[in-house]
């Protein structure tokens, strides 16, 4: 029996020993294409989610089957050396996917407005872009789940509403 799960989109990560860099990206093309055209052949969007600038990232997507996206995750970008909402205009239409979190200077995860990330900012880069995708929370959940979630959702109303 074949079950059919009616999955549209498919993000693969590429952190720690899967990291992509302009040195190795040569050596994902292969792999990457073939999931794309699998992908392609079951309409379902291939995106990463990885911590490569724009430029690698289109660089990789000359080399790549025209079905690859890209999944932009705020918690983990705000922790590199770039501008959080420049990578986030450069990317632009390729971002077909997005994980809201907050970190702090620590690296943990935080309640959504607690960390470095500039929400507001985010958001008004998100309506220049046109973005109309999805949104995945990826919060801390804390000692109080329920109280923490619909903290988070609240502080969210005020920007996606």
């Amino acid at each position: 029996m074949v079950l059919k799960l009616k999955i549209k989109l498919l993000t693969i990560p590429f952190y720690g020993n899967n990291k992509i860099t302009y040195k190795n990206y040569l050596n994902y093309v292969d792999f990457i294409n073939f999931l794309s055209v699998n992908c392609s052949k079951n309409k379902i969007r291939l995106c990463i989610e990885s911590n490569i600038s724009p430029d690698l990232f289109f660089l990789l997507k000359k080399k790549i089957y025209n079905n690859f996206y890209f999944t932009f995750d705020t918690g983990n970008r705000i922790l590199l050396k770039r501008n959080l909402i420049e990578d986030l205009l450069q990317f632009n239409n390729m971002i077909k996917h997005i994980h809201i979190k907050d970190k702090n200077k620590n690296k943990k995860n935080v309640q959504l407005g607690k960390g470095l990330v500039k929400f507001k900012l985010f958001f008004m880069a998100l309506k220049k872009i046109k973005y109309r995708g999805r949104l995945t929370l990826e919060t801390t959940r804390g000692k109080y789940p329920k109280k923490m979630a619909k903290e988070n959702l609240v502080f969210l109303k005020k920007y996606i509403y």
